[in-house]
């Protein structure tokens, strides 16, 4: 039985352990995205760490967000610090972005 458990956790390591640490980071973000990000997590039933892991899993679509949001960057939105509670593979992704 142990032998089972080792296979299929083959691909656990102390780096994918690490990654899955709990981290706080602090964003400026519009107010609207703060409030969407809580109601999708309330509405989902999950953890907005949860969210955030998704939301950056496709690296190519992250960089295709990120070019879109520049373009259109405007000072017309208040923005406010909020700071969430990410894995620490998210916040890799995101500072690489």
């Amino acid at each position: 039985m142990m032998n089972g458990l080792n296979n299929k956790n083959s691909n656990l390591s102390l780096d994918s352990l690490k990654g899955m640490q709990s981290v706080r980071a602090t964003f400026t973000l519009p107010e609207n995205m703060i409030n969407l990000l809580s109601t999708v997590a309330n509405q989902l039933g999950v953890k907005q760490k949860s969210i955030f892991d998704r939301l950056v899993e496709n690296k190519h679509m992250l960089y295709d967000v990120a070019d879109e949001a520049q373009k259109s960057t405007s000072g017309n939105h208040k923005r406010q610090q909020k700071t969430f509670v990410i894995s620490r593979n998210s916040l890799v992704l995101l500072d690489a972005v």
